[in-house]
């Protein structure tokens, strides 16, 4: 007989891969992240340094005025704006559907709101990203969010900037209303049929996905209405911002009410500025100009750009 005799050879294990240099800087790699995180908040600290830096120098001279509790209402005022924006941004996630604990949100929106005084603002979408997606938020849903917020924020703007110059006869006269059809179009192309397909041929040119949904007819309008209404809140601040600087007259509340609207619009623009620094002082002071000197106008701009930045900064250390 033959005897048949069964080879029994023991598994062994893989080889463990080369630990080389390239492995070792993937995200998984928690040096990696603690670089990476600190690295972003020295450049988000250097970058509002010298946002604050330059705004400051940027301060005229005029004979100022001091009111303390009109100063307070302004901030209050911002603070509220401030917390409200952050507010709708989670709105916006819901919409989406996707929801993030409020604490949790508010702390995402304002930490990488900060990154926008970074050169050419390029980080505050990618920051946002990273800190949503622990929270369950895919990163297409969050960028779809941020890309809502950034067209509901400049289309709210217009719609408030167009209504305040229609009020204001200062404002060229009866030509004037022919800046109504700037919110009418900014209302328009964003309707799902238009705004998706548009949004998604500029994903497509930068190299990233479509969107994986679009906001709902009922769903938009709300969030149009409550843009429309932080930018009046914004503009409720600037005048108490003013009265407690300056002697400002009720009837000029209009033109008020349209510089922060105009100022954001100004900064929309020169999104490469960081933080959209000087275009946004500029269009608020330009606008101020008509009720006001240039200098007290660039003055009470360059004063509600430190308010704001105050706010930013303390709210993230609450938040923190």
């Amino acid at each position: 007989m033959i005897e048949e005799r069964v080879l029994v050879t023991e598994p062994r294990e893989p080889a463990p891969a080369p630990n080389t240099g390239i492995s070792n800087l993937r995200w998984s790699n928690p040096f990696v992240r603690k670089v990476t995180w600190s690295t972003l908040a020295l450049m988000t600290a250097a970058a509002v340094t010298l946002a604050v830096i330059g705004t400051w120098s940027r301060l005229p001279d005029f004979d100022w005025q001091f009111k303390p509790a009109w100063i307070a209402v302004s901030a209050l005022a911002f603070l509220g704006l401030h917390l409200t924006h952050a507010g709708l941004w989670r709105r916006l996630l819901h919409h989406l559907d996707r929801d993030i604990e409020p604490r949790r949100s508010r702390a995402i929106w304002c930490t990488s709101g900060l990154t926008r005084y970074t050169p050419g603002s390029v980080l505050m979408p990618a920051v946002r990203v990273a800190m949503a997606k622990p929270e369950g938020v895919p990163k297409r849903e969050c960028l779809a969010s941020v890309i809502y917020e950034m067209a509901l924020l400049l289309t709210g703007s217009v719609i408030v900037g167009a209504y305040a110059v229609v009020r204001t006869p200062q404002f060229g006269g009866s030509a004037r209303y022919l800046v109504l059809a700037i919110p009418i179009a900014a209302i328009v192309c964003l309707h799902p049929r238009i705004f998706g397909p548009l949004a998604n041929v500029a994903l497509n040119k930068i190299g990233k996905e479509a969107l994986p949904r679009t906001l709902k007819t009922r769903a938009l309008v709300s969030m149009v209405a409550l843009y429309c209404a932080s930018w009046v809140l914004a503009g409720a601040g600037l005048y108490a911002l003013i009265e407690g600087l300056y002697p400002i007259e009720p009837d000029d509340f209009a033109i008020v009410l349209a510089a922060p609207a105009v100022g954001y619009i100004a900064a929309a623009l020169a999104f490469v500025l960081p933080g959209g620094i000087g275009a946004r002082e500029g269009g608020l002071a330009a606008v101020l100009s008509v009720a006001f000197p240039l200098g007290v106008g660039v003055a009470v701009a360059v004063a509600l750009r430190l308010l704001q930045l105050t706010i930013e900064l303390e709210n993230l250390s609450l938040k923190s």
